[in-house]
């Protein structure tokens, strides 16, 4: 047996140990990343649904098509920000902790 074989070995029976005392744990990390894509996934077909009916209720009315991607546009901006809103904090509290300060002259 080659020394990176016993290494390899070491390495399988880490793996087997982790999953017996940590498996519960470690796939409810991956249910809630995959959730997340999900859930990410499900409103952007839900807001381009509102964009969509936005569009064509101001097309139905009588307004131009340029008023139309407007108000579509906006409904999609007011949609993303009452739904994404967690997100878009997280993202700003991680830009907060990983930017470079500026320095005091």
């Amino acid at each position: 047996m080659t020394k990176e074989s016993k290494n390899t070995i070491w390495w399988v029976v880490g793996i087997v140990l982790a999953l017996v005392l940590f498996g519960d744990v470690i796939f409810a990390i991956l249910g809630s990343i995959l959730g997340t894509i999900l859930a990410i996934g499900i409103t952007g077909i839900v807001l381009f649904a509102v964009a969509a009916a936005a569009f064509a209720l101001v097309v139905v009315v009588g307004g131009s098509v340029a008023l139309a991607t407007g108000v579509a546009l906006f409904a999609v901006a007011i949609a993303a920000l009452g739904t994404l809103w967690p997100f878009i904090i997280l993202g700003l509290i991680v830009y907060l902790m990983v930017r470079k300060r500026p320095q005091a002259v």
